[in-house]
């Protein structure tokens, strides 16, 4: 009887772990396109999604995947270190750091970070025009046509312009402006000893405001052709850059002494991009590539890869899954399912990656 109960306990305990085993394994996930791409009510899809997916269930016994999600990268290594998730995969970089608190698997794709910057073109008239030193000459340039025409008018009404104000003003403004280019149409000429003098006077400043004038437009040109541009890393040094919190995007910019802004996802950090907040975005590049193809107008990458990482599957310390999920994405890239793995990586990033 006692060998009965024994073999039926037996069987009993196997069949709870057979189907512990079976269970679906719970894998946080944050967004991080391409390789996780999330959407209201969509379910997750992308590169680590879809490779997860075929990881697990080449292990055995094979299993299925639940995925729980975390809203950035901070709350994803900590969901994975305390253990409310299983495993966790996105984009995430193996560092020294990160190994104290978490374990990692094999890596399944290596990579650098990019530089995004904001394609320019050409120096525009209207850029240079729209700065705080051109603004202020063209400012006191108004200030003073006005003064002068007010003047001008007071002195002149009834013989040279209209004497009500909302006539005669305009015709002083106009022939203040001619006068002080020196252009003098002859359309309106003092007739009063004042009137004279003044446009004398008018005459001599003129030509110094405007010669002022076009001197800052054209210092300002020049100034914006031959500044450099970023190119490579090695011209991030001293630079408002764009990092996303806690990244070793962040890390890197620091080492090298850029002025870091650090923004909590890429789209923020891409709209200071686009407003002249920072002068470039760094990233992973495969990242930056993805948000390119989506919208690239006014953007582009320069510089190759730099700073080359792995990205892996995060899992808490001690875990008894790591061995065996590694053996599994191992199995994955050798060469019997390759062409499943070439598959992922082409369909997700393409060719040039």
């Amino acid at each position: 009887m006692r060998t009965w109960l024994a073999i039926g306990c037996m069987a009993g305990i196997s069949a709870l772990a057979a189907r512990a085993q079976e269970a679906p394994l719970r894998v946080g996930i944050k967004p991080a396109p391409p390789f996780v791409i999330l959407g209201d009510g969509e379910e997750p899809r992308g590169l680590s999604v879809d490779l997860m997916r075929a990881v697990a269930a080449r292990m055995t016994p094979p299993r299925t995947v639940e995925f729980v999600t975390q809203a950035n990268l901070k709350e994803h290594l900590e969901a994975v270190a305390k253990g409310e998730v299983e495993l966790g995969i996105a984009a995430t970089t193996v560092t020294a750091k990160r190994s104290e608190t978490l374990e990692f698997s094999s890596p399944f794709y290596s990579s650098g970070l990019g530089i995004l910057v904001a394609d320019r073109g050409e120096v525009s008239l209207l850029s240079v025009l729209w700065t705080p030193g051109t603004a202020k000459v063209l400012g006191a340039v108004g200030l003073y046509v006005l003064l002068c025409a007010t003047l001008i008018w007071l002195l002149e009404r009834g013989e040279t312009f209209k004497t009500s104000l909302h006539e005669g003003i305009p015709e002083a403004i106009w022939w203040t402006l001619v006068t002080m280019s020196t252009v003098g149409y002859g359309d309106y000429a003092p007739r009063r000893p004042l009137g004279r003098a003044l446009a004398g006077v008018i005459i001599l400043s003129g030509i110094a405001l405007f010669g002022a004038l076009v001197a800052q437009v054209t210092s300002l040109i020049t100034l914006a052709e031959l500044r450099p541009g970023i190119q490579s890393v090695e011209d991030l040094s001293g630079r408002r850059v764009g990092v996303l919190a806690d990244t070793i995007a962040a890390d890197s910019m620091r080492k090298r002494r850029a002025r870091i802004v650090e923004f909590a996802t890429l789209d923020e950090a891409v709209t200071a991009l686009r407003d002249d907040r920072v002068e470039a975005v760094v990233h992973d590049r495969p990242l930056l590539r993805y948000r390119l193809k989506q919208d690239a107008d006014g953007l582009t990458l320069v510089g190759g890869a730099f700073n080359v990482q792995d990205y892996a599957i995060a899992f808490p310390l001690g875990s008894e899954l790591r061995r065996p999920i590694s053996q599994a994405l191992l199995r994955l890239r050798e060469e019997e399912h390759q062409a499943t793995y070439l598959a992922l990586i082409t369909q997700w990033l393409g060719e040039d990656r």
